[in-house]
């Protein structure tokens, strides 16, 4: 699928860096993406069992059918970018003994109280 001359929203705003993700966030997008792909052959069908209703121009129902099967296909497309831009962050400590992104974390006081 070829993208047309529209930008998300993202694109617009020039944010093309890295999406940093946790293992756990990382397979969520996978499970979300492998979704969409295997609700896109409904959607099509649906587009197109709604088509052969008649007038394409008074159809809402294709109208609605087509809109559905558009943002489904863009989510996809915007996943799919998401995708390739992942940097998968490991917690806790690094080598170094610092603190990093995704590091937990425990604070512990001394147990006086400050105003």
């Amino acid at each position: 699928m070829k993208r047309s001359g529209r930008r998300s929203s993202r694109q617009k705003n020039g944010d093309d860096g890295p999406i940093y993700l946790t293992e756990e966030g990382f397979k969520d997008l996978q499970n979300r993406l492998h979704g969409l792909k295997r609700a896109l052959p409904d959607r099509i069908a649906e587009a197109a069992r709604t088509a052969a209703y008649g007038d394409r121009s008074d159809n809402a129902e294709y109208k609605e059918a087509k809109g559905t099967l558009r943002r489904m296909q863009w989510q996809i497309l915007d996943i799919e970018d998401q995708m390739k831009r992942v940097v998968i962050i490991t917690s806790g400590l690094n080598a170094s003994g610092t603190v990093q992104l995704g590091s937990s974390v425990v604070l512990e006081t001394d147990g006086s109280k400050k105003s």
